[in-house]
């Protein structure tokens, strides 16, 4: 796997057309082409005259270092998940803490530092470690391309600043977050609002809620053939219950 996609990767990023590589290993572009899709791979004496090629070594051709790192992060989450059974924040905190020393420029890594920082802080209210998720958050927003990932760190972002009381900051965080159902941007809002803002930020986030509720059910309605008549009464009947629910101001 790792193989095809680096073929790839260094291909293009030193300019070259599968015609063209071929060219220089003596090969087809279906060659090249069926590398790349990891359907075949290349042998050992063209192996080494893509390193040669590319300017790498054949470890990084073949991805050693990114199968040590994914071996890493599988043996991390099992460990972390032992300690999440026994709720011992502190043992995760250790845990991540030393696999950012081990590797201090791994996302995966920071983002899941940051994230049990942050539940350590906002569970505890206490901000000993907001100077650190500050940091980490912003070095996730400038190096990472992975959309949930730098999500999630403008949400630890909204929350750290709202435990120090830095409502600005918090609100800026928040304003750049999309205000859907995934990433929940509307909600976070209700952390840094107060009394009448805060009532009328709540309400409208349970009428979106209803409108969320009602287009699936009128796709339950009008595209699902397989939902008997009776199971959809029953979403519309619970839709209606919440509906007046939030309008006589029991929630």
């Amino acid at each position: 796997m790792y193989l095809s996609k680096n073929i790839k990767e260094f291909r293009v990023s030193n300019n070259m057309t599968q015609e063209y590589l071929a060219k220089l290993l003596n090969t087809t572009s279906k060659s090249i082409s069926r590398w790349e899709l990891g359907i075949t791979f290349p042998e050992i004496p063209n192996l080494i005259k893509l390193s040669n090629i590319f300017e790498v070594s054949v470890d990084d051709l073949l991805g050693v270092s990114e199968i040590r790192i994914d071996n890493y992060l599988k043996d991390l989450e099992k460990k972390e998940l032992e300690f999440v059974k026994n709720h011992e924040l502190n043992k995760i905190l250790e845990l991540y803490q030393k696999a950012y020393i081990d590797y201090p420029n791994n996302i995966e890594i920071i983002n899941s530092l940051v994230n049990i920082m942050t539940k350590i802080c906002i569970d505890t209210k206490d901000s000993k470690y907001v100077k650190n998720i500050v940091e980490l958050s912003e070095k996730i927003l400038l190096e990472s391309k992975n959309d949930i990932i730098t999500t999630n760190a403008k949400k630890n972002l909204v929350l750290v600043y709202k435990l120090i009381n830095n409502i600005e900051l918090s609100k800026i965080y928040c304003n750049e977050l999309s205000c859907d159902l995934l990433t929940n941007g509307d909600i976070l809002k209700t952390r840094y609002l107060n009394d009448e803002e805060l009532q009328y930020a709540v309400y409208n986030n349970l009428n979106n809620l209803i409108d969320e509720l009602i287009l699936e059910y009128e796709f339950l309605k009008n595209y699902n053939i397989l939902v008997t008549y009776d199971a959809k009464k029953i979403v519309l009947d619970k839709i209606n219950r919440l509906y007046n629910m939030i309008n006589s101001g029991e929630v």
